[in-house]
Order: C-alpha cells, then structure tokens, then sequence
C-alpha cells in the first residue's frame, strides 16, 4: 500500500506495519506491533527511524545526500526497493530492498552499496536504527573478545570521535550480565559497543522487544574500532547500530549486507 509520501508494509495477521518515507532516504519512520512505533522520530525534521549509512563516522566526510536524500523506489512482487542518488561527497550510492513477512512481521532488509566514482573506496555499513529512549538495550559479548573487558565504553572527544575504553569501562546504568551488556537507555549521551560474535542487538522498552539480526563475518576486518555493533542513547533517543566489515570496492562495484527486525 502506498501513499504520496510513503509505503505501507502490513503484516496484518502479526499486526505489524512498517512505513517507508522515499523522500527522507528511504527511512523506515514506523515499525509498530498493534499500533505501538518503537522507532523515534524527531518532530518537525529527518533523521530518525531507520537509516542506512557508511562509515567509518571519524572519517567518512558530511554526505547528505545518502543520509537525507530523496530515494527513488520501485516494487517487484513483495519487495520494495530503495535507492539514494549518486552523492557527490563519497562517490557512493546506496539502497535497500525490504520484504516484511506476513506471519512474523519480521522485516527483512538486504543494504547495498555501489561505488559510482571513478576511484577504489572502501567503506562499512553503518545500520542505524533510532528507537525511542527509556528501555533497555542488550548486546551479547563475545567470550573471545579482543577487549579485557569484552565491551567499550565511549567518551565523545569531538562532533565524529569517540574514545573507547575497552579495558576498565563503568557506568552506572550499564551491567554487564549473564554475557549480555545491559543497558538503560536514558540520561546523558552515552555510547558502547562490542565486537560480538552474536549477530543481533535488542531493545526493550515496556511491552515490545525489537530484535535487529545482522551478519557477522569472523574474518572480516571491522574498520570502526574493531567494533561489530555499538548502541548510543540519550534521553530521546536509542540507537542500535550494527555495523559491517569493510568493502574495498572498485569503480561500479557493490557489495550487500543483510539485516532483519522482528
């Protein structure tokens, strides 16, 4: 179903809707389990719900065009597509094909990026989804991990840096149990993140649990502080975000990345 600014993905025997806004890069703005949105959104400006990104964020240049852009979409069968111009700041296009499943409500996502430039870049992709604040954030921790402490905690040095302290990190809404890093997402900015080996990151907040699924390679080189997954939160907002290896693309190469939300 679709409208003039949007498109409807309904599961409706899971009592699941997702909606997808063209206009703002292709961001997944509603995913709501019988009328509840666990995804954020601003008032009154983009950038909230579901957006994909590259990084590595301490080094990837302002690229609006990817991140706020207009999309162009097409539907083949079930599948809805979405697709950024070229921007000109990275030379990179990205896009997204979305399928939801009308039992499960699981919303199965495959992230592309394509290298328009006329050089080789390599990137990662930044899966970035802004739920609402007030819940509580796991991240299960890889039992190999190459951090003492098995996760990181963040102190913001500028607008796109984070220091990461991976061997004494404390914080008094963050516990580490049973392996899993819990994390009340309130208060003041914060940010963590692992290098687990788990494959998803989860968020509860009153009656919903949002699961987000994404592929984990053990061999990948994970260019943004060898972290897998991160989670930001402040009292708005709570961001979990998967992250990939990097890919060293030529001119006109793509690679994908799949990730599920149920």
């Amino acid at each position: 179903m679709q409208d003039d600014a949007s498109l409807h993905l309904i599961a409706a025997e899971a009592k699941v809707v997702a909606v997808v806004v063209p206009q703002v890069a292709g961001r997944i703005v509603r995913y709501s389990l019988d009328g509840e949105n666990i995804l954020y959104n601003p008032p009154n400006k983009p950038g909230g719900g579901y957006g994909l990104d590259l990084g590595p964020e301490r080094s990837i240049p302002p690229h609006p065009t990817l991140w706020t852009g207009k999309h162009t979409w097409a539907t083949l069968g079930d599948i809805v597509t979405v697709t950024s111009e070229r921007d000109p700041a990275v030379g990179m296009r990205v896009g997204k094909n979305l399928m939801i499943d009308g039992a499960t409500g699981a919303l199965d996502i495959l992230q592309r990026m394509t290298n328009v430039s006329d050089r080789e870049q390599a990137w990662c992709f930044w899966d970035r989804t802004l739920c609402k604040s007030g819940g509580f954030g796991i991240i299960p921790l890889n039992p190999k991990s190459r951090f003492p402490a098995k996760w990181v905690l963040g102190t913001r040095r500028g607008p796109l840096w984070w220091d990461y302290d991976g061997k004494n990190p404390s914080h008094p809404g963050i516990q580490v149990l049973d392996g899993m890093l819990v994390t009340k997402a309130q208060g003041s900015e914060q940010k963590v993140g692992a290098d687990s080996d788990a494959g998803w990151i989860a968020y509860i907040r009153g009656r919903l649990l949002f699961v987000k699924y994404y592929a984990y390679f053990p061999q990948g080189n994970y260019i943004d502080n060898g972290l897998t997954v991160a989670h930001y939160f402040n009292d708005n907002i709570a961001e979990l975000e998967p992250l990939s290896p990097e890919a060293r693309l030529k001119p006109e190469e793509n690679t994908r990345s799949p990730s599920t939300g149920r």
